[in-house]
């Protein structure tokens, strides 16, 4: 399943939201303000602690 965030995680719980309905296997796509949340430390550290592809 595809999960979008669109909110500012600052401002919003719609990441938090998406969070506890995820499941394995499921994809989250960050948007627009959604993005904000991430950092380019973050992302790297995401990319080594899983296996999946992300396309950017």
């Amino acid at each position: 399943m595809l999960h979008t965030v669109n909110k500012s995680p600052f401002s919003h719980s719609s990441l938090e939201s998406c969070l506890r309905f995820v499941g394995e296997g499921d994809v989250i796509l960050l948007l627009v303000d959604g993005v904000r949340i991430a950092s380019y430390a973050d992302f790297v550290k995401l990319l080594e602690d899983h296996t999946s592809q992300a396309w950017l």
